[in-house]
């Protein structure tokens, strides 16, 4: 009769064993497509051995705690991944912007204004004294500094996207949603291991680990972040060599826009954070090489600002009058033309000589003369040599980009593999439980037969 009436404890415990995991399916199933969860698995584990006489007796079976399929190592290597491939594709596309900026199509604006210049004074040269001529030249001086001015104007916008003169911005917002988030870990952290120490005893919180993990996922993305799991289930997330997130405290960051660039440096000692990967790394470089390229022509600007006025001041206008200003401002945000009067154009080397384009011949010689200012490139060549190193950076960036990618597709496609949801392989777990499931209500129906012969024997 006690050998009957475990038969019946074992049967349902067999029978219960059963309906928790057919639940744990059922789940990873509801959650095929939710690209946080980790599929789960019923922990079953034997029940205590009797020892008799006649040998030992197993007592059944009993689910102890569902778990999730996570590798930390293969996800830790996602999310290294993914901060590379952050940081080339935000890279990218400030590169791929001022591009398209400066040289939309392959070809640089900047480039054709020049040659216009160039044509101009070529003509000039030739025919110095007419009208028309000379209304064409200045034409060709305006659209060449609207040309410089637009470009640097258009880079300021684009850098003002990543960090304005108030500090506000692209990079501001990545900083905040960093905070954000690592406050939300350190709550996280602190409600895991509250939950697993008090609450569930040996079940682990897979619900907030799998919400915990996005959040970490994210600040991957943001700033390269790694996070390391410690022995009371709490994530110590870094950044670099400094903690960001260590149990349930957390730390911020702040943005300094004080030097020419900005810097996210830790709130609470001012340190310059390490910020070399991930969106916020990616700000950070095209800030400055926004500024790098603004530079550029600003230099620019000022080398044909310079040089021209020397030229024209070197020449004679239609009345016979010493040269003026031909270029106004000094950079490439203030370059304008200076003159309005056609007339005031010093095209002659010698007064009175209204049909000698001489200077005009020497401004012309000027710009295909190399500027030590641009690296002695000259005037000519120095836009195409621009947009072509904005093409050529752009062009190596999506090298690495490219790699990048390749890598986290491999990671994501292991970590899938390892801890995501395969519908068939369930719907084929399914199908062994529930075949398991009814081997055991037909044990249970064995064993109730033979306890009640037994009971009408008695």
């Amino acid at each position: 009769m006690p050998n009957l009436l475990q038969g019946l404890e074992i049967g349902r415990q067999a029978l219960s064993a059963r309906q928790s995991q057919i639940s744990v399916v059922g789940n990873n199933i509801a959650n095929a497509d939710n690209t946080s969860f980790h599929r789960q698995d019923a922990v079953v584990q034997a029940g205590v051995t009797i020892r008799t006489v006649n040998g030992e007796f197993g007592t059944g079976v009993s689910v102890t705690k569902v778990v999730r399929v996570y590798n930390a190592a293969m996800e830790a290597s996602l999310r290294d991944a993914t901060a590379e491939q952050s940081y080339y594709s935000s890279y990218g596309e400030a590169l791929n912007a001022i591009e398209s900026r400066l040289a939309p199509n392959g070809e640089s604006l900047l480039a054709d204004s020049v040659t216009s210049l160039m044509t101009n004074l070529q003509e000039a040269t030739a025919n110095p004294h007419m009208r028309d001529v000379r209304l064409s030249l200045l034409q060709a001086a305006r659209q060449t500094t609207t040309q410089i001015k637009a470009d640097h104007s258009t880079l300021s916008k684009f850098r003002d996207a990543y960090v304005d003169s108030s500090g506000n911005g692209m990079l501001k917002n990545a900083v905040d949603e960093i905070n954000s988030l690592a406050t939300k870990v350190a709550e996280l952290n602190d409600s895991i291991a509250g939950y697993e120490l008090n609450v569930a005893e040996s079940q682990p919180a897979l619900l907030l680990r799998d919400q915990r993990d996005e959040l970490v996922s994210r600040l991957a993305e943001l700033t390269g972040a790694t996070a390391t799991e410690q022995s009371d289930g709490t994530y110590l997330v870094k950044i670099g060599s400094e903690n960001l997130v260590s149990t349930n405290v957390a730390r911020s960051l702040a943005l300094d826009t004080s030097g020419s660039s900005p810097v996210v440096e830790w709130s609470d000692t001012s340190a310059a954070a390490t910020t070399d990967t991930g969106e916020v790394g990616a700000y950070i470089a095209s800030y400055n090489y926004l500024t790098s390229r603004m530079t550029d022509l600003d230099t620019y600007a000022a080398a044909l600002i310079s040089t021209f006025n020397t030229a024209q001041a070197a020449g004679f206008d239609l009345d016979g009058n010493a040269g003026t200003a031909l270029f106004s401002g000094t950079n490439a945000s203030t370059i304008g033309v200076a003159i309005s009067d056609n007339r005031l154009l010093a095209l002659s080397d010698t007064a009175g000589e209204t049909a000698n384009g001489k200077n005009a011949s020497a401004m012309l010689g000027q710009m295909t003369t190399a500027q030590a200012a641009l690296g002695n490139q000259t005037f000519a060549e120095w836009p195409d040599a621009l947009a072509d190193k904005v093409a050529l950076d752009a062009v190596s960036n999506n090298h690495s980009l490219e790699v990048a990618d390749a890598s986290v597709t491999m990671y994501r496609e292991a970590v899938r593999d390892a801890s995501g949801v395969s519908i068939d392989e369930e719907m084929v777990n399914m199908l062994q439980l529930q075949r398991s499931y009814q081997a055991a209500a037909r044990f249970v129906n064995a064993v109730d037969e033979m306890l009640q012969a037994a009971l009408a024997i008695v």
